[in-house]
């Protein structure tokens, strides 16, 4: 097995601290086994990738997605989006596999090398993990929910399963880990689906019901993570021992001492709970709630986010299904004051301990050898984290 080296004038670690230039990564197979800023003896003109002015970062993870959506965010429309979901969501799930297949391999071009797919499109996402790991579709590595489980007429009830009561959850959980998932999600609040009709303040399950999954997951040693909104529901999920914390938009100091005893983490989405309100046509309705949205829902959900970095929660990217992740990481590191080098740490090594991954996340000798290239210098600024000239997935390149 032959050894090879990437060299560029800067280089990301991922720890949120360390930084070389210029920076060498050797790879032999799927491991690093090199990496410094000295250039090692055996390099040579064949076996070195020269990236010149670009910054080498351990692959991004995007820890909340949904794979197959991205061309209700991408594509061009007259429609309004809620009409253009709707209609998307109703197609064959054949042909949302298809644009699930297209999207990871765009999302390769992002420097993502690792994807927490959450559902909406039965099991879609469950089969295109496998085509993934199959070598049949190229595209990140992905952990998959399953279908989402939420209560009758709750948050997305239209896509997901919907279950009332502890032996209909207890059911739904098992029956989801037979079905390929990785982690269970549980809808815990209203969202801003349709919004102002739909609240994203009302909590939805008991603390029974919540508690009865949770059980059923753990009992089979599989993770958990709840869409919450209102402090109610985020109290409710904790205290039923969830794993971690979607989009956490009213975390307050009392949520966050929680977290931080357990080592709950979240995922805050920020790009993800604003994207659809400006993805183009934007009806007048949704321009009219933009004002009572910024005072609800955005301006806490910034806070929410500094006062968890602050308190050493580990805080991990994701996108939902209308953000993008070049964004989310500009955004927390916009909320939470941070500098590019620690603010890039999100969508690395914090995101792959939250997946409880440690050999991910960090170039460093004995990691995975998954390693992305950006133009310009990233320790300066975030302009260009948007598109990766070059990705090395498991050590093999793939742009």
């Amino acid at each position: 097995m032959d050894r090879f080296y990437i060299t560029a004038k800067n280089g990301v670690i991922g720890d949120g601290v360390k930084v070389l230039s210029p920076i060498w990564v050797g790879i032999e197979g799927t491991k690093i086994t090199y990496v410094d800023s000295a250039k090692p003896q055996d390099a040579n003109g064949q076996n070195t990738t020269d990236m010149g002015e670009c910054t080498l970062t351990p692959g991004l993870f995007n820890l909340h997605d949904h794979v197959n959506r991205k061309a209700l965010r991408d594509e061009p429309s007259t429609l309004p989006l809620n009409v253009r979901s709707k209609t998307f969501m109703a197609q064959p799930y054949q042909y949302m596999l298809l644009h699930g297949v297209h999207n990871v391999k765009n999302m390769l071009s992002e420097g993502i090398t690792f994807i927490r797919d959450f559902g909406l499109g039965e099991y879609t996402a469950v089969n295109l993990k496998r085509g993934i790991k199959e070598g049949l579709v190229p595209g990140p590595e992905m952990m998959v929910c399953g279908r989402d489980i939420c209560m009758s007429g709750g948050h997305c009830h239209a896509a997901a399963r919907e279950v009332d009561g502890v032996p209909e959850m207890m059911k739904a959980v098992r029956e989801e880990i037979r079905a390929g998932a990785d982690f269970i999600k549980f809808m815990a609040s209203g969202g801003l689906e349709n919004f102002p009709r739909e609240d994203p303040k009302y909590p939805e399950f008991t603390v029974e019901e919540l508690k009865a999954g949770i059980e059923v997951a753990h009992d089979a040693g599989v993770k958990t993570a709840a869409h919450v909104y209102p402090k109610a529901a985020i109290m409710r999920v904790l205290t039923a021992g969830i794993d971690c914390v979607e989009h956490g938009v009213q975390l307050d100091d009392e949520c966050i001492e929680i977290m931080v005893k357990r080592n709950t983490p979240l995922v805050p989405t920020m790009t993800g709970v604003k994207g659809s309100y400006f993805i183009q046509p934007v009806t007048e309705e949704k321009k009219r709630s933009i004002p009572l949205l910024e005072e609800r829902i955005w301006g806490p959900h910034a806070i929410s986010v500094k006062k968890a970095v602050a308190a050493g929660l580990l805080v991990g990217t994701g996108t939902d299904s209308y953000g993008r992740l070049s964004d989310e990481i500009r955004s927390i590191a916009a909320a939470a004051g941070e500098t590019p080098v620690q603010a890039i740490a999100h969508a690395t090594s914090i995101s792959a301990k939250i997946i409880n991954r440690p050999e991910l996340g960090l170039l460093e000798v004995g990691k995975h050898a998954n390693v992305a290239a950006f133009p310009g210098d990233l320790t300066a600024s975030l302009d260009t984290i948007d598109h990766a000239v070059q990705l090395w997935l498991h050590g093999k390149p793939m742009l």
